[in-house]
């Protein structure tokens, strides 16, 4: 499953940012969502769209990096035990098989 797609990452960036900022003791800023509607509004060539998004989202920076850091950790370690015993498997059949760990030749 290819998990950098929109429809993922929104709701991870969503859920790990929002979690960090309750552990964090950070609020959303008042009236977020309408704010958030109001900016893009605007247009993203416009000076004005950006310094409103960066106003609107910068309470959030360290939420966001630290959720993202531990939902990356976590989701990595989930990884490391489910791929583990496919790597494992692996190996052994190779190594039963008889098969050499031989580097393929190199192009020209």
């Amino acid at each position: 499953m290819y998990t950098n797609l929109p429809w993922f990452l929104a709701p991870y960036y969503t859920l790990t940012t929002m979690a960090a900022a309750e552990v964090l003791g950070v609020a959303l800023p008042p009236h977020f969502s309408q704010r958030l509607g109001a900016v893009f509004a605007l247009s993203p060539l416009d000076r004005g769209f950006w310094a409103a998004l960066g106003t609107l989202v910068s309470p959030l920076i360290w939420p966001f990096a630290l959720g993202s850091l531990v939902g990356a950790v976590v989701l990595s370690a989930a990884a490391f035990v489910l791929a583990r015993p496919f790597i494992e498997a692996g190996r052994k059949h190779l190594h039963l098989h008889g098969h050499s760990h031989r580097r393929p030749p190199e192009g020209p």
